[in-house]
Parts: structure tokens; sequence; C-alpha cells
């Protein structure tokens, strides 16, 4: 019996305490925001034209408002004072990329989406100053020119087999891109015809995947419907697809036994940086492969 009454005692006191925080805690300060709905937030409220339907409420709310579309609560800048805040003042606060179910799962350690912090300015260094200098570029003038004639024979020679039918331009000039990148990227190893098929078929998939709507990302209670749509299995699928690739191209660059010393592809840059032992960042292939993906 003694035992009950302590027991009961203790517990009336844990939740005098417990209610006595909750009350003593002040109320989180936020920006204003419109009513929403249970679930749904205020998407009722957004239109197809939800530019406008955002700038309707900004003139209610403020040039700084909070909404919640699904799940997920978001800060709406709606003001050139309010984004140079935002942007420049506490510009490390906003940073990081919000999470997304389809790119998380498709991402490297790379600098589109790494989590701002040390490794992040480090990939940006690497990025900046051994890939993306206006040396390197420079030196890629070559390569362009040479894609250049490809290009200018590839819709001459349709324009003389099939005259009466127009030239559609977009399919070239993205055959044009993927060229370039990838003569840059990884010089002669992926232009191996199965390669090069490969790299195609994962970037058009990775375009097609980054462009749907994930229903997760606006109702994380709901992510598990991904398994059932499919979605997520599809970029599982692409994501081995580009560590396969990344795999061979650097696996052949290694095997090669050419020197690194005067390479100007990528690859050869991202290894030699690797293998340097005065380079004084801890580089895992993980993060290669996403400087590779960036790409």
């Amino acid at each position: 019996m003694s035992l009950l009454c302590i027991f009961l005692l203790s517990f009336f006191i844990l939740c005098f305490s417990v209610k006595r925080i909750n009350f003593s805690k002040r109320p989180e300060k936020l920006p204003p925001s419109s009513p929403k709905l249970p679930f749904i937030g205020n998407l009722h409220q957004i239109s197809s034209l939800y530019h406008q339907s955002l700038y309707s409420l900004s003139q209610k709310y403020g040039p700084l408002m909070l909404l919640h579309f699904g799940e997920i609560p978001w800060l709406i800048v709606s003001s050139s004072d309010m984004a140079c805040a935002v942007m420049r003042t506490h510009d490390p606060t906003f940073a990081t990329r919000p999470s997304a179910i389809i790119s998380d799962i498709l991402r490297f350690r790379d600098l589109a989406f790494e989590p701002y912090g040390e490794d992040w300015r480090q990939l940006r260094k690497i990025f900046t100053i051994h890939l993306m200098s206006t040396k390197k570029i420079a030196s890629y003038k070559t390569i362009r020119e040479e894609q250049v004639g490809n290009l200018i024979a590839k819709i001459s020679n349709h324009a003389s087999i099939s005259s009466s039918n127009p030239v559609e331009l977009s399919k070239f000039l993205f055959s044009f891109m993927i060229d370039i990148i990838c003569r840059v990227v990884s010089g002669k190893f992926i232009m191996e015809e199965r390669r090069y098929a490969m790299i195609r078929e994962v970037v058009e998939e990775n375009f097609n995947l980054i462009g749907r709507f994930s229903i997760g990302d606006l109702f994380p209670s709901l992510s598990w419907l991904e398994g059932v749509i499919g979605l997520s299995r599809r970029a599982r699928r692409n994501r081995n697809k580009w560590d396969l690739l990344f795999e061979e191209l650097i696996q052949a660059h290694i095997e090669s036994g050419e020197s690194n010393e005067g390479q100007n592809n990528f690859v050869d840059i991202l290894l030699s940086l690797k293998n340097d032992p005065s380079f004084d960042f801890d580089f895992s292939m993980d993060q290669m492969k996403g400087l590779l993906a960036d790409m």
C-alpha cells in the first residue's frame, strides 16, 4: 500500500512539473501565417497560378510569411529587402538545401546537395579552383571546337538525307551538350559506345525523376506510398546505374597506366587530388562521384 502511495505521489509530482514547464515556456515567435486546414495546410489557397496566389497572400500577411504546404512549413519571402536578409545577412542559416525523397536517393555526397559545412566548403574549393577555373575552362577550347564541328556535320548530314523533313534541333543540341560534358569529365574513356549510351540514359532519367511530384515531400506521413507508386524504386535503380558507371570510369583511369600529369579531364584531376598526400582534405570516393554527377 505504501509503495502504491509513493508511486501515485511521484506520478502526480512529475505531471505537475511537466505541466508547469509547458506553461512557463514562452510561445515561439513565428512570422505571420494564413489560417490552415488540417493535413493539407494552406494548399487550398494556392491556385495553378501559384505566383499570383503567393503575391495575394503576401499583400495581406507581409513580405515574410509562414505557410504550410501539406505537413511541411514553408517560409515565403516576397520582397527585395527580405530576400537580401535571407541570401546575404543570414545566408549560412538558409544555405542547406531542404531534404527531398527522390534527390536524397539519387545524390552522392555532391556539391549541389551537400549540407552547408566544412565538407561543402572543401568541395566548392575543389570545384572552383581545380575543375572550373578560368585556366581550366580555356583548356577545353579544342574540345568545344571539335564538338561544334561534329554538331554542324550531323545537322548537315541529316538535312541532306531527309531534306523534306524539318530538323529537330533540340535533340541535336542535347546530344551536343552531353558530348562536351562527357569529353571534359572523362576524356576518351567515356566515348566508348556502351558507356556513352549509359550516361545519356541516366542523365535523362535523372531529369525525369527530379521533375516529378513526390508525395512524401509534402506529406512525410505518406512516404510509404512512394514504394507503392514505384518512384523511389526507379530512383534507386538509376542511382545504382550512376554508381556502376562511375566505378567503371574511375577504374578505367586507374588501370590505364597513364600519368595524371598534364591530363585535363575531371576524373584524372580528382584522382590526382585524392592521391596527393599534401592535399589537406580527406576526399572520399563518394564525394568524387558526387562532383562528377554535378557535371
